[in-house]
């Protein structure tokens, strides 16, 4: 998206991987920097838009109306839901693919469930799917 957000201007907002993507209306365009992990060995300063109404919610299939106001990450930001979908499925992507990779061995396989929440409420529904095909390979080539 372009640096240039103005008010009124309606925005779609990939915020990460378990989240849909929100539709809204940008409030005050004032890009203010935030700086997170600041007390850690690696601080990355990020550009925010300082205020967006959100207005609704979208999924593949479906959409839900939603409420609130919050700041928004520039680079989260899209003009088109279709910009915003493209986004949110290649950070799927890339999030199963740092996940396969997470699995190298027996080792690793039986450790995974100790990283990631693979059953209850709210459970990492990209990460059980992985977990599931390694285990019937790892059963198939056992």
């Amino acid at each position: 998206m372009a640096q240039e957000i103005k008010k009124g201007q309606k925005v779609y907002y990939v915020r990460d991987v378990w989240t849909p993507i929100e539709e809204g209306i940008v409030e005050d365009p004032t890009l203010r920097k935030d700086v997170i992990g600041a007390a850690t060995a690696h601080p990355v300063t990020i550009s925010l838009i300082a205020k967006v109404k959100w207005t609704r919610r979208l999924y593949k299939n479906r959409e839900a109306t939603s409420y609130g106001c919050s700041s928004a990450i520039l680079s989260g930001c899209f003009s088109t839901p279709e910009e915003a979908f493209e986004a949110w499925d290649s950070k799927v992507e890339n999030y199963k693919k740092e996940l396969k990779e997470e699995i190298a061995s027996l080792e690793t396989l039986l450790k995974f469930p100790l990283k990631h929440m693979l059953c209850g409420e709210d459970y990492d529904y990209y990460a059980r799917e992985i977990y599931e095909k390694a285990v019937e390979e790892w059963l198939e080539n056992a």
